[in-house]
């Protein structure tokens, strides 16, 4: 399978159909593992107000303590807790990425649509996740935005990765830079709000 670079599939127009639509939904920011992606999400969180009837971003317990890894049972329990029964898109970063997959390939979460930054492959590799498998049993359409550099996965590794599992709902877009930050919320949402539709 051969994954290209994608770009918006047509212009972005607020309509007020579009503000309606969208506005019925609720968004979940899942974060990525650091402590520091706190202001991540409060970020993001202000980036998308206004376009969603409801926000909810999920802190996780880890933070602030010495354990430096999320925990996907207790994270995932609050997180299907919160987004049980509830029309949802989630917008989620790193191992907030992780922790979704790993929701909807135990049958306890299943939104909308969703978008990922910073999708961490090597770092889950690191950890033993059976990322493979947690995507072979993943529907939810989803686009991916990865920089080109990123430290933690790069797009070509990530485009490798993708290569090698059939997955038509997964979207890839590469975005320029060499961090592993996500905060140009702009660019992020020109490249993904007409996806919401």
């Amino acid at each position: 399978m051969s994954v290209a670079v994608k770009t918006l599939r047509r212009p972005l127009t607020w309509s007020p159909l579009f503000y309606d639509i969208v506005n019925l939904m609720r968004l979940v920011i899942l974060p990525g593992n650091s402590e520091s992606n706190k202001e991540w999400a409060t970020a993001a969180s202000d980036a998308f107000a206004g376009s969603f009837q409801e926000i909810y971003k999920q802190d996780y317990s880890h933070w602030g303590t010495e354990q430096g890894t999320i925990d996907f049972e207790s994270e995932l329990k609050k997180l299907s807790m919160n987004v049980k029964d509830k029309d949802c898109v989630i917008f989620a970063k790193s191992a907030g990425a992780m922790l979704l997959i790993y929701g909807v390939h135990k049958g306890l979460i299943h939104p909308r649509r969703c978008v990922f930054v910073g999708f961490p492959v090597n770092w889950a590799k690191e950890k033993n996740f059976n990322l493979t498998q947690w995507v072979q049993d993943y529907d939810v359409p989803t686009i991916i935005i990865q920089n080109s550099n990123d430290p933690i996965t790069s797009f070509e590794d990530l485009k490798m990765f993708f290569s090698q599992v059939n997955k038509p709902n997964i979207e890839l877009i590469e975005t320029e830079g060499s961090d592993h930050k996500y905060g140009n919320f702009d660019l992020i949402k020109e490249k993904t709000m007409s996806f919401l539709l």
